[in-house]
């Protein structure tokens, strides 16, 4: 218990974090707006809420992979796993909130059967369908960050969002009502993922961004010769 105490804590620190994180826009409507609008709000995450359903299955097969390979040292083919389990997410999670923000009337009709609250959820959908999506494809860096045994990066990602995500749910739900509470699910995860992914690559793949960095000049390079 000693040796692993911290981490431990961390992550039970990590998992609050996250339980206030994604509840909070929840607890703001319920007490700013009518049970209608809330009810409508709920219809369009639930149906958004869809796309974890692919992200924890893909945390769950590279998180014991990374942990394999930062034991073994073999830092080329981690970097290769981690470009593999992010691209892999993506694919899936990227097309699917597409499909849900560009059909949202359409989509929430079929599944309820109820035009008025399809044309009520529409608004709704493409913000949290982005959002989801943009925090469904963070639990492969949170793999990483587990699979080097630290929390401290994700319980100050999560200080910093908490921070953040309180004033901003609250600001843009009292001046756009429903809509203010799927604008800040994308606010909130497209700062997650810019925050965590960079922290992510400075401390624990530090060679990540300058690779980038040579492919983007090559490919440049390339454009100018054609």
């Amino acid at each position: 218990m000693r040796r692993i105490w911290r981490f431990s804590a961390g992550v039970t620190a990590i998992t609050i974090a996250g339980m206030v994180l994604g509840q909070l826009d929840k607890v703001v409507l319920s007490k700013m707006l009518s049970l209608a609008e809330y009810g409508q709000y709920m219809i369009a995450f639930a149906l958004a809420g869809t796309l974890y359903l692919f992200s924890g299955p893909v945390f769950n097969a590279v998180y014991p992979r990374f942990s394999s390979l930062v034991r073994s040292g073999e830092t080329e083919r981690l970097e290769q796993a981690y470009r593999l389990g992010t691209r892999l997410l993506g694919a899936i999670l990227f097309p699917l909130a597409m499909l849900l923000a560009v059909f949202p009337e359409e989509l929430v009709q079929a599944w309820t059967g109820d035009p008025g609250l399809a044309r009520s959820a529409r608004l709704l959908l493409p913000f949290l369908a982005i959002g989801t999506a943009l925090h469904g494809v963070m639990h492969v860096p949170f793999a990483l960050q587990l699979a080097y045994g630290t929390t401290r990066l994700q319980v100050a990602i999560s200080a910093v969002l908490l921070l953040v995500a309180t004033p901003s749910t609250v600001f843009l739900v009292l001046h756009y009502g429903a809509l203010g509470g799927a604008l800040a699910w994308l606010w909130l995860h497209s700062l997650y993922m810019v925050l965590g992914a960079w922290m992510t690559h400075r401390h624990l793949l530090k060679g990540l961004g300058r690779n980038g960095s040579r492919s983007t000049s090559a490919f440049h390079s390339r454009c100018r010769r054609w």
